[in-house]
């Protein structure tokens, strides 16, 4: 049983990178974005400040669990 964007608390939503649903994303996805042959390609210091902003966000946020 999956669960949908919709069931996480906002706090914890990644939203969107380069059009993507990081909530959603595969591993396979993920790798391909990363790739040299994606044509949307996310490079991996994007990846990695796009995941520590969050880390920081949820950190700092007053209302997070």
């Amino acid at each position: 049983m999956t669960q949908g964007s919709d069931t996480i608390p906002e706090v914890f939503h990644l939203g969107q990178l380069k059009g993507h649903d990081l909530n959603e994303i595969t591993v396979e996805q993920l790798q391909h974005l990363l790739s040299e042959a994606s044509p949307q390609r996310l490079t991996s210091v994007q990846y990695v400040k796009f995941c520590l902003d969050r880390i920081r966000m949820v950190h700092y946020n007053k209302d997070s669990p």
